[in-house]
């Protein structure tokens, strides 16, 4: 099982500006059989990382060179994926996901800075932090639940308002202006998305999932996923 001296080793190898998570990884034996891991965010623990693409690849090359990876997976939309790949040949583990903009590589495993797989059915945690605090603009690092305080900081970037009883989006004008990361919608009311919110400033990853929108809403949807924002819904 991995020490407080490893994981702190692991932690220290991450790639600057991405967002904080959690991996809850599910070891496995050493033969090949199905495992799986979770991926949750670190500043809300309770929320999944959904649709992340985690590269499983070797320790002789670097992950960018394809005949170094070994499998590829997704997490659902609970943040679970799952892997066949025998974990003794496993070097390095690698998410990519829009939040992280500008799409960094995530690495959350690395078997050169220690920590083997046990043959136990061992559920590994690494906590790996998304900001870089050394050079973090205030007010920044942080999962913002309501409009005015996230328009009062300068550099607020993540504005989460899931399950706020919301029936649009309040005070889109300024957010267009001010600029977003990411923001969490999911479970609310709205039914309707107006063409301003796909024009945030610096937009990449919008939650809209349980909320009741109209035809028109879907379109813009569509749109704006194939200029690159990800955009989580029930479709």
């Amino acid at each position: 099982m991995l020490n407080s001296t490893m994981v702190q080793n692991v932690k220290m190898n991450n790639y600057k500006y991405i967002l904080s998570l959690f991996f809850l990884f599910a070891g496995t034996s050493l033969c090949s059989q199905v495992g799986y891991g979770r991926l949750v965010y670190a500043e809300k623990d309770d929320e999944p990382i959904k649709y992340a693409t985690v590269y499983f690849c070797t320790a002789k090359k670097k992950y960018d060179e394809k005949d170094s990876i070994i499998e590829v997976s997704q997490s659902g939309v609970n943040g679970v994926f799952k892997f066949n790949t025998d974990t003794a040949l496993i070097g390095e583990i690698i998410i990519h996901h829009p939040i992280s903009k500008p799409f960094r590589s995530i690495e959350i495993y690395n078997k050169k800075y220690g920590g083997e797989f046990k043959r136990k059915d061992t559920v590994f945690l690494f906590r790996i932090h998304a900001f870089d605090y050394t050079s973090t603009s205030r007010g920044e690092a942080y999962f913002y639940t309501d409009v005015d305080s996230f328009l009062m900081q300068k550099f607020s970037t993540v504005l989460y308002l899931k399950n706020s009883s919301l029936n649009y989006i309040p005070r889109l004008k300024e957010l267009k202006k001010h600029g977003a990361k990411a923001i969490f919608l999911q479970d609310n009311n709205i039914s309707a998305i107006p063409k301003k919110l796909f024009k945030i400033k610096g937009l990449n990853f919008v939650d809209v999932s349980g909320n009741p929108l109209d035809e028109k809403s879907t379109r813009l949807i569509e749109k704006a996923r194939k200029k690159g924002i990800m955009v989580i819904y029930d479709d």
